[in-house]
């Protein structure tokens, strides 16, 4: 056979870096994953027994709902939508990606905050715009209304941040809102709103605005990161903009059970949110007393950097924590300065956390 050329995938694909894999398959058995923001407390009794079907009544032979109807229908009654103001997907890595590619141009802009999810730079890639980062520390309003061009498209928010936990409050999501062009999309990914002071965010501004889509997930707060749902509401417009794209049949039956059971199970998600917070305040107090600097966190992890410590104490304790089986976080670079991340497990995780940093 002779050489040819091989198909060659577009620039902005070879931007984007490799996932690294090894990240999350060179684990030790029985390791406490504190490093990926999974729950920890893990999901409803309930899921567990929807799960528990004979396979026969479950139906896994046939496709599951279309559009994943029965799910948009559960959730717009929950959070007081219409049916059609709400698409759901497996899982929000795909959701927002997806929803970017509808509504971003080649050669457009997408405005994101510096010390937001890795991934909206990647998105971004996908969709052969261009990236454009603004700070959040100072002054997050501004800096966002400021980036604004004829350019910009999409304003990406995610609220509270990855990995800074950082939250907006909703006076200050409504002044971003308020200052943006009529055609600019607001996309406000709200993966960790539950366990926030305000436990819900951008819900409201997506069912009295056009230009709006907000994200949720069952992967945190309902501990269902294994089954991949993610799902976002907004005005009918661009839903159903967004619904023409997605797979006929983008939830698998097993994930819209366990999703529907979860979702019915407010005491699992109060207690989980109740205790997540209260050993957020005492992981960050412990850390604080013990010299670390800790951000202030409205999500389900906390990071912090060396404080008192020097630079090598961060390193050591990501692989001292390992040692114990416990594994954390390292950024080698957040906001100028190597941090860890560290999603806050159960009581007995902590312990264990406590015991290996001493505090």
């Amino acid at each position: 056979m002779t050489d040819r050329a091989a198909p060659r995938p577009r620039g902005c694909i070879m931007e984007i870096p490799e996932f690294p894999l090894a990240a999350m398959t060179d684990l030790p058995e029985g390791a406490v994953l504190l490093n990926t923001n999974e729950s920890r407390f893990g999901p409803s009794p309930a899921v567990h027994a929807a799960l528990r079907q004979d396979p026969a009544t479950m139906g896994l032979a046939d496709y599951p709902a279309a559009e994943a109807y029965t799910l948009n229908a559960a959730l717009a009654d929950r959070f007081g939508f219409d049916a059609a103001q709400v698409v759901s997907v497996g899982g929000g890595e795909l959701l927002i990606p997806l929803v970017m590619s509808v509504f971003a141009e080649p050669g457009s802009e997408v405005l994101y905050y510096a010390d937001g999810f890795q991934k909206f730079r990647n998105y971004t890639l996908m969709c052969d715009a261009r990236a454009v980062k603004v700070d959040r520390e100072a002054d997050p309003v501004g800096a966002i209304l400021g980036a604004l061009t004829p350019a910009t498209r999409i304003v990406l928010i995610d609220n509270p941040g990855n990995p800074s936990g950082r939250l907006l409050s909703p006076s200050q999501i409504a002044e971003i809102h308020a200052g943006l062009p009529a055609d600019v999309l607001f996309m406000l990914d709200e993966a960790y709103i539950e366990f926030s002071d305000f436990g819900d965010g951008g819900l409201a501004l997506a069912q009295n605005s056009r230009n709006t889509l907000t994200f949720r997930t069952f992967s945190k707060a309902y501990g269902l990161a294994g089954l991949r749902i993610g799902w976002a509401a907004g005005d009918r417009a661009l839903v159903s903009a967004v619904k023409r794209v997605i797979p006929s049949f983008p939830i698998p039956r097993p994930s819209l059970i366990g999703a529907l059971a979860a979702l019915a199970d407010d005491a699992h998600l109060s207690d989980v949110v109740t205790r997540v917070r209260r050993i957020r305040a005492e992981a960050s107090q412990r850390l604080t007393a013990a010299g670390w600097d800790v951000l202030p966190s409205q999500a389900n992890f906390i990071t912090f950097r060396a404080g008192h410590h020097d630079a090598s104490a961060l390193p050591r304790s990501v692989e001292a924590l390992r040692a114990a089986n416990v594994l954390v976080r390292l950024l080698p670079q957040f906001r100028g300065a190597p941090a860890i991340r560290m999603t806050l497990g159960t009581e007995d995780d902590m312990a264990r956390v406590y015991a290996v940093m001493g505090l």
